[in-house]
């Protein structure tokens, strides 16, 4: 119901949309950071968990653009300092060289965040 910006992002949303896990795609997201300054960000996907907190899901999709990937070098800076780290509340994932999605590793991503996210029913 609502449009993505690569066909990457599509199949994402399609899995989590499938196992009606609640996400939110590019909503705003305000971060405070270590030295309590506050940043606004979009990032891709933001799972919802049962506890309360947030999963951001970044999916790269430009690897052969320098500009795309110093923003999201700057992108990273900014989650970490927020307390966002690959492995506990940050995903990322990437195209392959010819702009391909391997959606068994994606399944197995979701098949390991599933049990602490929020569940909602789409209709």
């Amino acid at each position: 119901g609502f449009s993505v910006r690569s066909k990457s992002e599509a199949f994402i949303t399609n899995a989590l949309y499938v196992r009606n896990i609640k996400f939110l795609y590019e909503g705003e997201l305000k971060l405070e950071q270590y030295d309590h300054s506050k940043i606004s960000m979009r990032p891709d996907f933001m799972i919802y968990t049962k506890s309360g907190d947030i999963i951001i899901w970044e999916h790269l999709g430009l690897l052969n653009n320098n500009y795309y990937l110093q923003s999201f070098a700057t992108k990273l800076r900014n989650y970490y300092l927020a307390g966002f780290t690959p492995g506990s509340n940050l995903i990322i994932t990437a195209d392959d060289t010819y702009g391909g999605i391997d959606m068994a590793s994606i399944s197995k991503i979701i098949d390991t965040i599933e049990p602490y996210c929020l569940i909602t029913k789409y209709e």
